[in-house]
């Protein structure tokens, strides 16, 4: 432990250690929340479940829980060492050892390049790496079986009797003291096995039968064995069924997943009998707002499960049945997730991601094919840019899987999506290869099927956004959106994207009118559905063409209210983008010690993210021009110095420093009382006896957004009710 915030501390590891069942991620938990809430590391706790991850899914696992700071690193590997090479962070890696032979070498390889990060792990074995401090955990204290030593209750004792009252609340302590003293010693002390032991207490008469069932027992691993077997045969088939089947599951399952892959006609009742034997834990997340019950064996279940399923003959069948789940997981995705439950949607996908990374891992042999479907579906479903992996999710997978594609047109799909997240990633080059590939496979192609058209299309409608040689290419993203509205007018949220896309190629690239009209268009379809995430990139696409007509005040407005939704829902591929928007409309407004702290805190954040986002013509140019403005006006020291400000930003504080910045007053506003363009076109409004949402729905900002200007309005104009503004605005 560190001896105050900010240092290291002389312990860069310290791996708990201790047999299964013994309480390891409990104590490590405690330990995290007691630091975090001391502030003890500046950057924070992370915590990291690797139980259910394979080695080959390692990096990827932990780089995801590390969150948004690594959009498109360039390995897996990267993405977990990049963002914490700054970072003064508490790592916890909890579960490590089925994953030891890789874990040891990457958090080696963690506390090398990362001075200002500690780790804390749980394990049954050491890591075995230099300078690790080993943490023994015991477990509970166990009285001998004889007489005089059980006049004193032990936590062993206490703990059995606790569990013991949940099953049978008849059940008395004092009674039953010596059997209690001899079994929990039998059982070793450890923690686990008093529970699951406890809890037979609902279905046995008395302490001596369950102490018949476990005499003789010597040692860890027989007490281990012992107990396992004897849950097992405590189950009745449903339970037995359902407890192998959930081994199947990398993560948290909710009730829609379980009846999806354990195919019981009850699942419920089921349920709750295993959480009652203590052999299945349950946990409520919020979820978009909601409250959302998932169910997770624990490790020494899970792999119990998994050679229960093996031997009844029934693995391959399950994992079909969880393939299945994860198609039509993204499937749903995409039909309900354009509309006012996009947040529900995308956070429920969000957490499936282990078991989809899992899924893919087994595909990859067993059905490329089916692997690489999954791959585009999900990459289509605009999961790479909300989850900031455009590396795995969007590029990764594709790639790995289409050259073992047995169809050449399925191929060419793996090329046109790949190309398209490639590109986001600002790799031109590679983007454009990708997407000569699948044309060059679809000119050799008789009859293209629809979908792979599509992709095709949209490839080459993104690099006409972001690629090498910008232009207009409204109407082809209106090909787009002609084909999915006449053959999949079901997959809402992959018609969102197509008209995200081409909002913001006319945005950037359209004339006015044209601009005008599909920006404001894409605004008022995303504020009908309810979708706030992609109502965010409206604001977004609508403050870019604003900022290129001249209108600053306008397009800030609507950044800063994109910029907050992004942030709720966590865009990691959005934030970004917004802060470049966000330079360019300072330097529309001659703020230019806004422009050097925002260059500043964007090369930061690109530089986390690996985007190499001055490559897209678009914005890079423009931006390159605003740094230029702004550092000849102030000068290399004040330009110097706001760029250090900037730079020297986490990536949390500068993906809202907008926020901040576009707070204080525009140069010749404010501070006194003349009003904004923006004030003056609403107190037109005003005066046209429009109410907040008329205005709002007018002007395409939010109702909240127009009341705040009518505020200013009232108090700038010196009057007290709207009916009077339209006398004040014709007071010279």
């Amino acid at each position: 432990m560190p001896a105050r915030a900010g240092e290291r501390g002389p312990a860069a590891l310290v791996t708990l250690v201790a047999p299964g069942g013994t309480g390891k991620t409990r104590i490590a938990l405690r330990v995290a929340h007691v630091v975090r809430d001391a502030g003890v590391w500046t950057d924070g706790v992370v915590w990291v479940d690797l139980a259910g991850v394979s080695p080959d899914s390692l990096d990827s696992h932990i780089a995801q829980a590390l969150g948004p700071q690594r959009i498109s690193a360039p390995s897996a590997r990267a993405a977990v060492l990049e963002p914490l090479r700054r970072q003064h962070r508490l790592v916890v890696l909890d579960n490590c050892e089925h994953v030891i032979d890789v874990v040891d070498e990457l958090v080696a390889e963690l506390l090398q390049a990362a001075p200002g990060v500690s780790v804390l792990a749980t394990s049954r074995d050491l890591l075995q790496i230099h300078g690790e401090v080993q943490w023994p955990l015991a477990p509970l204290d166990a009285p001998s079986p004889d007489v005089a030593g059980c006049a004193v209750s032990s936590d062993a004792m206490t703990l059995f009797a606790a569990v013991a009252r949940r099953a049978d609340p008849a059940f008395e302590l004092d009674v039953h003291r010596e059997a209690v003293a001899r079994l929990v010693h039998q059982l070793g002390g450890t923690p686990l096995f008093i529970e699951l032991v406890a809890a037979g207490m609902s279905v046995f008469a008395s302490v001596e039968e369950l102490e018949r069932r476990f005499e003789g027992l010597a040692g860890y691993r027989r007490a281990r064995s012992r107990v396992l077997d004897w849950s097992w045969e405590r189950c009745n088939p449903d339970e037995k069924a359902l407890w192998r089947r959930l081994a199947v599951f990398s993560g948290p399952a909710d009730l829609d997943a379980v009846e999806h892959v354990a195919g019981l006609e009850d699942p419920v009742t089921t349920l709750q009998a295993l959480i009652e034997k203590v052999i299945l834990r349950k946990s409520v997340d919020s979820e978009g707002g909601r409250r959302v019950t998932r169910y997770r064996l624990l490790e020494m279940f899970q792999e119990y499960g998994a050679h229960q399923l093996a031997e009844a003959g029934e693995e391959d069948t399950v994992r079909q049945r969880h393939t299945q789940w994860c198609h039509d997981l993204i499937e749903s995705f995409m039909a309900r997730s354009y509309s006012s439950e996009a947040e529900v949607w995308l956070d429920q996908l969000r957490r499936a991601l282990p078991d989809i990374r899992a899924t893919l891992h087994r595909l990859q042999t067993a059905d490329p094919d089916a692997g690489l479907r999954l791959a585009i579906d999900l990459t289509n479903a605009r999961m790479p840019y909300i989850s900031g992996d455009l590396r795995e999710w969007g590029a990764e997978w594709i790639t790995r899987l289409t050259p073992a594609a047995s169809s050449p047109v399925l191929r060419a799909e793996g090329f046109a999506a790949a190309s398209t997240a490639v590109l986001c990633r600002g790799l031109h080059a590679e983007a454009l290869n990708l997407m000569q590939r699948a044309q060059s496979i679809l000119d050799g192609q008789q009859d293209v099927p629809v979908r792979a058209r599509i992709q095709l299309l949209w490839a080459r409608g993104c690099w006409a956004t972001f690629g090498g040689e910008p232009h207009d290419a409204v109407e082809l993203w209106d090909e787009v959106l002609r084909l999915l509205h006449e053959h999949y007018p079901d997959l809402g949220s992959l018609i969102g994207l197509a008209g995200m896309w081409r909002a913001i190629n006319a945005a950037a690239h359209a004339e006015p009118g044209t601009a005008d009209r599909v920006t404001a268009g894409y605004l008022a379809e995303t504020s009908a559905r309810g979708d706030r995430h992609f109502g965010a990139w409206a604001s977004w696409a609508r403050a870019l063409y604003c900022g290129r007509i001249g209108e600053v005040d306008t397009a800030i407005e609507l950044i800063v209210a994109a910029i907050l939704v992004l942030q709720r829902l966590r865009d990691n591929w959005g934030l970004p983008w917004s802060l470049v928007l966000s330079l360019l409309f300072a330097g529309g407004r001659g703020q230019w010690r806004h422009v050097a702290q925002l260059s500043g805190a964007v090369d930061a954040v690109m530089g986390l993210t690996d985007i190499a986002w001055r490559q897209m013509a678009a914005l890079g140019d423009a931006a390159a021009d605003a740094e230029a403005a702004a550092h000849a006006a102030l000068g290399e020291t004040v330009w110097a110095a706001g760029y250090a400000a900037g730079d020297g930003m986490s990536w949390s504080d500068a993906v809202v420093l907008p926020l901040t910045l576009f707070a204080e007053p525009a140069p010749g506003v404010p501070g006194d009382d003349r009003l904004t363009d923006r004030e003056r076109e609403v107190a037109a409004l005003v005066a046209e006896e429009l109410t907040d949402t008329e205005i709002a729905r007018r002007l395409f900002i939010s109702p909240r957004t127009a009341s705040t200007h009518v505020s200013a309005i009232l108090r700038k104009l010196g009057v007290q009710r709207r009916g009077e503004v339209a006398a004040a605005l014709r007071v010279p």
